[in-house]
């Protein structure tokens, strides 16, 4: 039996602030994006014939 791997790709955006002192919460440099891929293997539930992925 053919178990596909789950795959998703997301995207991440990191804000940079300072925190703290008199300059708190201002920003210091340009937002930056990245494009995050991962994969899921799946398993198969014999006993209710269903498929799990992990994590």
């Amino acid at each position: 039996m053919y178990i596909p791997v789950k795959q998703q790709a997301r995207t991440v955006t990191a804000k940079y602030v300072i925190a703290g002192g008199d300059k708190n919460g201002q920003q210091f440099a340009p937002d930056s994006q990245i494009q995050v891929f991962y994969a899921q293997t799946g398993s198969l539930n014999v006993a209710n014939n269903t498929i799990t992925y992990g994590n």
